[in-house]
């Protein structure tokens, strides 16, 4: 019955969830109201939410539910006031938890007859994980989504989360190196014009399987990068055209073609667009990993 996508909460799914009894489990959480600015202990329950669901499988939080469950369903909808500005008000406690966690808001909320708002966000498993509350001095809090609730990890659990998370970054770094050797491959792979219609023939071929182990194996990182998703694919692409292209000319030259003037010119003419299209992409590519790997462009 819970919804996988933000766009499907709706008023009436949170009350027949309501009305069947859908008790808060690892995958969502109700919420009657942000915390109050004194209430410390609510806001570290908050937080600790957020970090619980990016260290797990993810999950959404539903603002503007009551907590009496002696009401029915449609009267616990409280809501919060329309005038509230949630994403500045409760951005902060994704933000605060170290590293800050990527979270998504309904957009627009779910309205009630009385003018208030049902607020749904949802934080999804991130790939940075582990994250943590809590301060170098006083101490850090990891915790994961279970269907009790919100649980410490255990110190294996952390070390491993750490581990993985590296694990993932040396091989964007191996995915960096691949691309770059990519990118001067085509770049030194085809003819010059001036040797376009003599017998130099472009035979620079071209290997995409680390890019595709390191992309199946890195891809909850690399997919919140989709553009660089969408290049490589782009790549990968032409590098099977160029590759078939070359199989043809050989083919032809095998079997004792006598225009073989003609067949180079139009090889190497053919191989030039690509190399250079591979040439591009490998390096808008490489920029967009560089935003992945460090938050900034190269």
């Amino acid at each position: 019955m819970m919804p996988t996508k933000l766009e499907d909460w709706s008023q009436e799914l949170v009350i027949e969830m309501l009305r069947t009894g859908s008790f808060e489990s690892e995958h969502f959480d109700y919420k009657e109201a942000l915390p109050h600015s004194n209430d410390q202990s609510a806001k570290d329950r908050l937080q600790k939410t957020c970090c619980a669901f990016a260290n797990t499988d993810g999950g959404y939080l539903v603002f503007g539910v009551s907590d009496d469950r002696t009401l029915k369903p449609h009267d616990r909808l409280v809501g919060l006031p329309k005038e509230l500005d949630f994403p500045e008000h409760f951005g902060n406690y994704p933000k605060n938890c170290f590293p800050s966690i990527y979270w998504q808001f309904k957009n627009p909320p779910i309205s009630l007859a009385s003018g208030n708002l049902i607020q749904v966000v949802y934080i999804p498993a991130s790939p940075e994980s582990p994250h943590a509350t809590g301060h170098i001095e006083r101490g850090w809090n990891f915790m994961k989504r279970t269907n009790k609730g919100n649980e410490p990890m255990a110190p294996d659990e952390v070390r491993l989360r750490f581990l993985s998370f590296y694990e993932k970054r040396v091989k964007l770094e191996l995915l960096k190196a691949e691309l770059e050797m990519l990118r001067d491959r085509a770049k030194s792979g085809y003819v010059e014009d001036k040797k376009a219609a003599s017998n130099s023939l472009s035979v620079v071929t071209f290997d995409t399987h680390i890019i595709d182990t390191v992309l199946s194996d890195t891809f909850i990182l690399v997919s919140r990068a989709p553009a660089l998703v969408k290049i490589v694919g782009e790549i990968r692409v032409l590098v099977r055209m160029a590759a078939n292209t070359f199989s043809t000319v050989s083919h032809m030259l095998y079997q004792g073609y006598t225009n073989k003037e003609e067949t180079f010119r139009t090889h190497n003419e053919r191989l030039k667009g690509v190399y250079t299209r591979i040439e591009e992409l490998c390096e808008a590519a490489l920029s967009e990993l560089n935003v992945l790997l460090h938050g900034e462009a190269a």
